[in-house]
């Protein structure tokens, strides 16, 4: 006869289990038991009966018992602030891998003043009131607001160990969970397996060295997508609601290409040491951390998120900053779009390889060719090929018939633009 568990004496035992394990289709008439922590299926009720002990059950609950609590489930979904099982519209139930994070709002009203040292750590970060302000409410927001994401990404540009990585790895996994927050390059973010997508409320993006316009044309899909597409190793692709709030972190002061009127971005300054890289690792290390995990920090810092307005910014409209207006003014095709009028107005032929020479230290070295032509045509001049090489001819040289000429005439104005090219800026 089956044991009828005591619902007293084993309930936080019971709890833990349903929310760690579900049982999945099997295909060999054997149990098939998901663990949602460890991210693997088996068959073992012996490896689910020792963990029902470790929780607390009771001994005399026998193991096919532990079995019984499971719930069924037919697929996974991931909707933060959602319950564990769901169940659709067409009677499929999915477990939801959003895992609720340890520390909540108590209640009690925690104000500034109550927690200095986090206070502090923005202020060192952020000199600027206004960028502090909306910094603390976009994690405000991403903490109360889980199911509701940012189209914004930060990017934080920084000096060397100021604490990208304490905001990655302590603070924003104690608000949102462990499993919520993963760090990942870009390479991993877009290659085949990007399973550490999964149930993840924030990815911060660490450092990004080459093709910037590259990199945020690939952001742009997981930005504004609805859902997005991942790959586990080993199992079917599946389809998850997009829940994910980006971080870019980068110690270069230009990691990326922005474009005028791009809103998917807000842009501190770049964020320095007070005094030195000692005293920063002294301050998070020695006073900070120690605070947020002996002293209730972490608790305090949550209840004071809970006072942050969130009506105060607009969560699809980032408010500009000098930074941002900095950073858009390395855009390599509007600075060309800016200079090369008043460069060609003495020219009637030219060709990407001359603009390149004479611009090279003014645009990124990773600008394409294709994207010198676009700007070559927006400005008015035509292209024709020459051999191997295209030729553009300018607004000048349209004026003046240059595009009429024989090619062997053509070719002598182009050597003749080659040796009188300047030299780059």
């Amino acid at each position: 006869m089956t044991d009828i568990i005591n619902m007293t004496d084993t309930k936080v035992a019971r709890n833990k289990i349903r929310d760690r394990f579900v049982r999945v289709p099997s295909m060999n008439g054997f149990p098939a038991i998901r663990d949602l922590y460890a991210d693997t299926t088996h068959s073992s009720v012996d490896h689910l009966y020792h963990h029902w002990l470790g929780y607390g059950g009771d001994s005399k609950t026998k193991p096919e018992s532990v079995l019984a609590i499971l719930n069924y489930v037919d697929g996974e979904t991931f909707i933060p602030l959602a319950p564990r099982i769901i169940t659709d519209a067409d009677g499929v139930k999915k477990v939801n891998l959003w895992i609720q994070p340890t520390i909540k709002p108590s209640g009690n009203l925690v104000i500034a003043e109550d927690v200095p040292l986090f206070i502090e750590f923005l202020e060192r970060w952020l000199p600027i009131e206004a960028e502090r302000d909306y910094f603390v409410w976009w994690i405000a927001h991403v903490v109360r607001k889980t199911n509701r994401r940012l189209v914004t990404t930060l990017l934080l540009r920084s000096d060397h160990g100021v604490g990208k990585g304490f905001l990655a790895e302590t603070l924003l996994p104690a608000l949102l969970g462990e499993e919520a927050v993963s760090v990942c390059d870009i390479q991993r973010l877009l290659g085949h397996h990007n399973e550490q997508l999964l149930g993840k409320v924030v990815v911060l993006i660490d450092e990004i060295y080459q093709q910037k316009k590259k990199t945020v044309d690939a952001l742009k899909s997981f930005q504004g997508n609805y859902t997005i597409p991942v790959n586990p190793k080993f199992r079917p692709q599946i389809n998850i609601k997009n829940y994910i709030n980006f971080i870019m972190s980068s110690n270069d002061h230009v990691p990326i290409t922005l474009e005028k009127q791009d809103r998917r971005f807000w842009v501190p300054q770049f964020i320095k040491h007070k005094v030195s890289q000692t005293d920063t690792s002294r301050f998070i290390n020695k006073q900070l951390k120690p605070w947020l995990e002996n002293d209730e920090g972490f608790q305090k810092v949550r209840d004071y998120l809970e006072t942050v307005d969130l009506d105060a910014f607009d969560p699809s409209l980032p408010p500009m900053t000098d930074s941002k207006y900095e950073l858009m003014g390395f855009s390599s095709s509007e600075t060309l779009e800016d200079l090369l009028p008043d460069y060609l107005k003495d020219k009637e032929v030219i060709t990407i390889g001359l603009i390149k020479d004479r611009f090279g230290n003014m645009v990124h070295k990773d600008i394409s060719d294709v994207s010198v032509a676009d700007v070559l045509v927006k400005v008015g001049c035509k292209r024709r090929k020459l051999d191997t090489v295209r030729v553009y001819i300018t607004p000048l040289g349209l004026a003046n018939g240059a595009d009429k000429i024989n090619p062997k005439e053509l070719k002598t104005r182009v050597k003749d633009a080659e040796l009188a090219a300047e030299p780059p800026f």
